[in-house]
């Protein structure tokens, strides 16, 4: 039976605070988890690199990881920023545009954290300078399964365009709202991005749908070794566990 390839684990990070919330990570801890992937001889690649590589079955660095920070919460330029560039990492940033410079307090957002900045478009000119990545988030946040074809593409297409617009820059990647989509959406996605975001929980491999690439929450490690620490196998089943609990919770709501 062939060997299955340990696929590359791309990180999901939204806020840095000492909240603990479900969307959290203490600042602290996060400078530990990259001062051990440094350690242990990590090297990082921006989301749109991984996804090329995983596409077209080119062959990965060994020891690299994709890390990947959902909303643009300003602590990611205040916080992370300066600990990714003590590491020489780069990062993968996804920016609700209309909320740029603003707070987490979009329609219909119960924010678990309460209400915090968003970095400010000077701010993420800043780290597109120093080689971070930044993907697109949609406009407003919406859940966009929930909005007719047409709005649903003005909230893709033109959050991509507004971040051109304001950094000069081409974009290709994107992350779902909530991580919910379906094959309208989807398809939509695909259509102005080369690969997308999901929240399902596991790592990318090569032939996966690259709009719809798993990723690894950081919320799961905060009392958990990182995956450097963890065979394969036994992370896969941790993960999988994770998963089928966050499946029946969802069909239960």
């Amino acid at each position: 039976r062939p060997v299955r390839p340990p696929g590359l684990p791309i990180l999901t990070y939204h806020s840095l605070d000492d909240s603990g919330s479900v969307v959290s990570v203490d600042p602290a801890l996060f400078a530990r988890q990259m001062a051990h992937l440094h350690a242990e001889g990590y090297r990082t690649l921006r989301l749109a690199e991984a996804a090329r590589r995983l596409r077209t079955a080119s062959p990965l660095p060994d020891r690299c990881v994709v890390l990947t920070f959902d909303d643009g919460y300003r602590n990611v330029y205040t916080d992370a920023f300066p600990v990714l560039q003590r590491y020489d990492f780069t990062a993968t940033v996804f920016l609700i545009t209309r909320y740029c410079g603003g707070h987490n307090d979009w329609p219909g957002h119960a924010s678990p954290v309460g209400r915090l900045p968003l970095m400010d478009w000077p701010q993420a000119r800043e780290l597109q300078r120093h080689g971070i990545e930044l993907g697109a988030h949609t406009l407003t946040h919406p859940d966009l399964r929930r909005l007719d074809p047409a709005t649903a593409e003005q909230e893709i297409a033109q959050s991509r365009a507004e971040i051109e617009d304001r950094l000069g820059t081409a974009v290709h990647t994107f992350a779902y709202p909530y991580g919910r989509y379906d094959a309208a959406v989807k398809a939509l996605a695909a259509t102005h991005f080369a690969c997308a975001c999901s929240t399902r929980l596991g790592r990318a491999r090569p032939g996966d749908d690259p709009h719809a690439l798993k990723r690894l929450d950081a919320y799961y490690f905060r009392r958990e070794p990182l995956f450097t620490d963890v065979p394969v196998p036994v992370l896969d089943a941790y993960l999988f566990a994770r998963q089928r609990l966050r499946d029946l919770r969802s069909r239960r709501g």
